[in-house]
């Protein structure tokens, strides 16, 4: 599947936010986040001992402290040029209970793939303040 420029714009945005940081070991994942409107808001994870804030909690975060509540497209890229990487459990519940409809842009087996934050937990349900 070939993806469109827009997408590969927000996968340039999370690259270069994750650039800024390096090699800084607290700062591991960056990610960036589309609102309807076009609005990008960028950001890293936080890490602390025993814990931290994903990337994609961070940046959710930031957007929805903003105004933000309706949201196009998110990706996260991994320090170190690991690419494109996955949201973890935790992320994917609250991508579902926030935006459940978002688009997801994913590694593949042959490159990027796309998702809805609602396929990528398939039977799960939003939490109950979500619905």
């Amino acid at each position: 599947m070939d993806i469109s420029a827009d997408y590969l714009a927000l996968v340039d945005e999370a690259q270069r936010t994750i650039r800024e940081f390096a090699p800084d070991p607290r700062h591991s994942v960056a990610c960036a986040i589309r609102t309807q409107g076009g609005r990008v808001f960028s950001g890293v994870n936080v890490f602390a001992q025993g814990g931290g804030a994903c990337a994609e909690l961070v940046v959710l975060g930031m957007a929805i402290s903003s105004g933000q509540r309706e949201f196009d497209a998110i990706v996260a890229v991994g320090d170190r040029d690991r690419g494109v990487v996955g949201p973890c459990g935790v992320c994917r519940q609250l991508l579902l209970d926030y935006a459940p409809e978002i688009t997801v842009i994913l590694p593949g087996p042959n490159g990027l793939v796309l998702s809805t934050a609602r396929d990528l937990l398939p039977n799960a349900q939003q939490s109950w303040f979500a619905q």
